[in-house]
């Protein structure tokens, strides 16, 4: 399994709906190797963004096994677990929830400093990190200042700063225009072919699940 970032068999995911059991997810097998790009496609409320959840730990599954970065998740402990989200993976969503009361680059920080790195060490990091993708100009800025294509950059780089094993990223070009898409997608793919950083990324635009190495269709 060493090549695999993610392996996962027979996934089943249920709800209770009221008085009837609702299946989201039924038989999912998927995998995807360490440094390669994976697109979720399929129509809304298939369960992508559950199958991303799963995948990424933060939702358990009815049914199936995952391993994420070599670990059978489901055996691992609550400081196991957090480990793994804290040190070898990044989550992007549509919404860049950044901290709006702090800088760009005090945002960026914010994983080296859950990791207990010490605050001045985390800013150098995360200022240099910026300078990397050539936007170390805005880390003084604050989100409010920043159009919703640089905020969404700006989440990219905090989800990258401690150099995961892999991101997931759900629809993060969903509320974006053209423009800011290409912006988004350049820089995910950049950290994808030269940080040699998986991404698992769901999506419902046909032109960049194209750009994914593999694409997983949920019907």
């Amino acid at each position: 399994m060493s090549n695999w970032v993610i392996q996962a068999t027979n996934l089943e995911k249920s709800y209770q709906d009221g008085d009837r059991l609702r299946t989201v997810l039924s038989n999912v097998q998927f995998q995807q190797e360490a440094g390669t790009f994976t697109a979720i496609t399929g129509a809304s409320g298939c369960g992508k963004t559950t199958l991303l959840h799963l995948l990424a730990g933060l939702d358990t599954p009815t049914s199936g096994m995952i391993h994420l970065c070599g670990q059978p998740i489901a055996t691992l402990s609550l400081t196991e677990r957090n480990y793994i989200h804290s040190h070898k993976v990044g989550f992007v969503y549509q919404q860049s929830h950044l901290l709006t009361d702090f800088t760009v680059c005090e945002n960026v920080a914010m994983p080296l400093i859950i990791q207990g790195i010490a605050h001045q060490e985390a800013m150098g990091r995360a200022r240099g990190h910026l300078a990397s993708i050539a936007f170390e100009r805005y880390a003084d800025y604050f989100p409010h200042q920043l159009s919703g294509g640089m905020q969404q950059k700006v989440a990219l780089a905090r989800a990258s700063v401690h150099q995961p094993e892999i991101i997931f990223a759900d629809e993060p070009t969903g509320n974006l225009d053209p423009e800011s898409t290409q912006l988004v997608m350049e820089y995910l793919e950049q950290i994808n072919r030269q940080h040699h950083v998986a991404l698992c990324l769901v999506t419902h635009d046909h032109e960049i699940a194209a750009r994914a190495d593999q694409r997983v269709d949920l019907t």
